[in-house]
């Protein structure tokens, strides 16, 4: 068009509208910056134009799956899609100039699409001539930090193993050990981050929590591919439901992280999005049941060519530092090859041993790999019909193979952990798991720990709050806490205070087996370690009473005479630690109570109560008089004043001093 045929005032106008169309169109642009969605919708990632058909139990499925490219570097990639990461302080304003910067050079499109954790963008660079050159447009901008391609991961999972297994497993790692000492706790949240959980499962219906779906998938959370409710049910299917299978985590819960699609494939940016999800919404423990051939550490590679891995490992430490335990499957390729994301710092790398305890043949290995655990014909919840793990299909329990089935069994173990040994370190609950691992073969090269025992990493629950009950002249109860679901007995370590309790100089072991009293006694002994309790001789014993037990009355003592107790729960391999000391002595017991403020003391001295005081229970040899004095509590400040009024109980009346004469236990309350 000729530029003459329009007038300058004309040809002025139309470039003070182009302007402000230019100017509408930024602001725009900010606008939807601004409110990019943080989750991903269906339109977020590419599908393939033609659907599969996938079977799941009766019905059939369409599902269509991830569209992908693979790349220069022989990578499978999400097509058309691209991970940005820019600078924290850039402005939205200048966000939106980077993507018109990054269009002009050859980005495609380059319209950004969702939040991906708390710095990266999924951009759309549809018409760009390679995913490689929309990443050099960006990264070509300095205020770019990071461009890279939204890579494929997959499922951990071998090709089933075509022998109908059982829990063999669980017996290897002597889970049914480890339950009787700690059945976790239901405040233990396990995050499986997978293809979905089939929620209606009967064996973990009630077990998830909360749920979110980071594919796009028609399907929602739920699991068509069958893989993510076979690794749910081996961390944490319901126990002791006399329903199908156990869960290593016992009463742990969990969330549903579905990153996988309705394939089994999902990509890196699916992956670090739940990260930080999982991360913010209560999990303990992150099982990943996934991943790609790739390394994940820091170097000049990394810096010039950005593969991603800055953005996982920034998620898996937002993770860590909220002391999360994260458990990765290192691979089924049979080789000493890393793999994302077990190979990350801060990530328990698991390989897969077999019933017999050995590598499996399947299984990635190295020095770069922590621990072992069983994945191999792994027998747990199935969804029948579904694309894997229906191998020995009973019911909706089917077997699996591979370093996914192992990574969960160490989920399970790392909440057991937590729940019974009341680490709230994640550093610690990794540290218990390594160290208590068995040195089985392999271990120094094909991984670094053993094969993890969750029976030696759990902590043996002490019995609680130990205390003295009721006391007479000639006896003295003590009182506990059980805090152990399966112990066979508890001991109970008996010893005197400056004099003796039976008479007896040398060690008695004691039995209680319901109304019958067994001794044996051990001549000879002056000196004994149990247990890191140090007795001196004289009359110190153990007295071994039934489990379940909260209570034992230890009777026919002498008058006056001054016993320490410590209880402590066993089993068939073991004893938990030593409780708290609990101190009593035989005679009367007198008991003090208040109204309100005020004090009582006694002469002689025991009683101390009140105003702060707590000593409002002493014992006396039986024929003592005690004498007991109050005091008022007066508050000018406040306008506060508790004058004593009267005595109630063995002492009655307004007498300012009440006498008690020890006959047997006494109660008296002071009115103020």
């Amino acid at each position: 068009m000729n530029r003459d045929h329009f007038p300058i005032q004309e040809r002025v106008a139309i470039a003070a509208i182009i302007a402000l169309c230019v100017v509408c169109l930024s602001l725009l642009s900010r606008s939807a910056q601004a409110a990019l969605p943080t989750v991903p919708g269906p339109e977020a990632y590419p599908r393939a134009l033609q659907p599969i058909l996938v079977k799941r139990g009766l019905e059939i499925v369409q599902v269509r799956p991830l569209k992908t490219v693979l790349t220069l570097s022989k990578r499978k990639a999400v097509a058309d899609r691209l991970i940005v990461v820019f600078r924290n302080s850039l402005a939205d304003a200048d966000q939106d100039s980077s993507h018109l910067r990054a269009n002009r050079l050859g980005a495609g499109k380059a319209l950004p699409l969702v939040k991906i954790g708390p710095k990266a963008i999924l951009v759309d660079v549809t018409g760009a001539k390679s995913l490689e050159d929309a990443a050099r447009a960006y990264k070509a901008d300095p205020n770019v930090l990071h461009a890279s391609p939204d890579w494929i991961m997959h499922a951990s999972e071998t090709p089933n193993d075509p022998f109908i297994g059982s829990q063999g497993g669980l017996n290897t790692i002597q889970a049914p050990a480890a339950w009787n000492r700690t059945h976790g706790s239901t405040g233990m949240v396990i995050a499986v981050l997978d293809t979905g959980i089939d929620e209606n499962h009967p064996d973990l219906a009630g077990k998830v929590v909360d749920r979110r779906d980071f594919t796009g998938s028609s399907a929602g959370t739920g699991d068509v591919v069958g893989h993510g409710t076979h690794v749910a049910g081996i961390a944490a299917a319901s126990t002791n439901n006399a329903v199908g299978v156990a869960g290593v985590g016992y009463n742990s819960r969990l969330l549903n992280v579905k990153v996988l699609d309705d394939n089994g494939d999902g990509s890196i940016s699916m992956l670090f999005d739940g990260i930080y999800w999982a991360a913010d919404h209560g999990a303990h423990v992150i099982n990943m049941s996934l991943g790609a051939d790739q390394d994940c550490s820091t170097s000049w590679w990394e810096d010039l060519f950005d593969t991603g891995r800055n953005e996982l490992r920034d998620s898996i430490n937002y993770a860590w530092s909220r002391n999360i335990v994260l458990v990765g499957a290192a691979g089924n390729n049979g080789v000493n090859r890393q793999q994302w994301p077990a190979a990350c710092p801060n990530v328990v790398a698991v390989a897969n041993t077999t019933i017999a305890d050995v590598k499996a043949t399947s299984s990635n290995f190295g020095t770069w790999v922590d621990v072992a655990a069983p994945g191999s014909s792994i027998f747990s919840t199935a969804v029948p019909g579904a694309l894997k793990c229906q191998s020995g299909l009973t019911g909706q329990f089917a077997n699996c193979s591979g370093t996914s089935m192992a990574s969960p069994h160490v989920a399970g173990i790392a909440a057991l952990v937590r729940a019974s040994c009341g680490f709230t370190s994640g550093s610690d609950i990794v540290t218990r798991i390594n160290d208590t691992a068995d040195a089985i073969a392999g271990t120094g090269t094909n991984w670094q720990f053993g094969r993890v025992n969750a029976l030696r990493a759990v902590c043996f629950p002490i019995p609680g709050g130990a205390n003295i009950g009721a006391v007479t002249g000639s006896s003295l109860q003590l009182r506990w806490t059980d805090r152990t679901p399966g112990e066979t007995r508890f001991e109970i370590l008996r010893q005197p205070i400056g004099g003796l309790v039976l008479g007896n100089a040398n060690l008695a072991i004691t039995t209680l087996a319901t109304a019958q009293l067994i001794t044996t006694r051990i001549g000879g002994i002056g000196r004994i370690d149990l247990g890191g309790v140090l007795t001196t001789g004289t009359a110190s014993s153990i007295i071994i009473v039934p489990a379940n037990a909260t209570s034992y009355t230890d009777s026919g003592l002498n008058t006056g005479v001054s016993v320490d107790y410590r209880v402590r729960a066993c089993d068939g391999l073991g004893c938990s630690d030593w409780s708290n000391i609990a101190h009593g002595r035989t005679g009367t017991k007198l008991t003090v109570s208040l109204s309100a403020g005020g004090k009582v003391t006694s002469t002689p001295a025991g009683i101390n109560c009140g105003m702060g005081a707590t000593s409002c229970n002493a014992v006396y040899n039986p024929g003592t008089i005690v004498n007991l004095k109050p005091t008022p509590y007066i508050n000018l400040l406040k306008h506060i004043a508790y004058e004593f009024d009267h005595w109630e109980g063995a002492c009655a009346g307004q007498d300012y001093i009440c006498s008690v004469s020890m006959t047997g236990a006494k109660t008296v309350r002071a009115v103020f």
